[in-house]
């Protein structure tokens, strides 16, 4: 039997943040920028 650790992970990500289109259900536009305050 093995045994694995998951750390609880808090991930800051405030900013703007630049996708793809397609990553974000936009295909028709090449780069969306999202805005993620705190």
């Amino acid at each position: 039997m093995t045994a694995t650790l998951l750390p609880n992970a808090r991930i800051a990500s405030t900013g703007i943040q630049i996708y793809l289109g397609s990553d974000v259900g936009k295909p028709d536009i090449r780069t969306v920028r999202v805005y993620r305050g705190r």
